[in-house]
């Protein structure tokens, strides 16, 4: 049984930043190689929840390779049946100084 996945809001704002950087600096190849990569990576958390590692340096929650320049973070709570996705991450953007 697969289980329900959902994003808190700071992951979901990461990854329409993402998508945003995508569209004014890269081409709709990237955007859609992404969002393709991105639903498979999902599909599989849902139903294989323990599939991705455990992060070394945060307890109870698994990170999940997407590509190269992408990953995400989540926790499974298998008593309420559902997965969190807390983080999205991208390697392509320089940090705000």
């Amino acid at each position: 049984m697969a289980l329900k996945v959902s994003w808190i809001l700071e992951a979901e704002l990461q990854y329409k930043k993402t998508v945003a950087y995508l569209e004014s600096n890269w081409t709709e190849r990237e955007i859609y190689n992404l969002e393709s990569k991105l639903l498979k990576v999902l599909e599989l958390i849902s139903v294989q929840p323990f599939i991705f590692p455990v992060s070394p340096s945060i307890k109870n929650i698994r990170r999940a390779r997407i590509d190269v320049n992408n990953f995400l973070l989540y926790r499974v709570d298998e008593d309420k049946g559902d997965i969190k996705i807390l983080t999205f991450c991208s390697t392509r953007q320089q940090p705000l100084h």
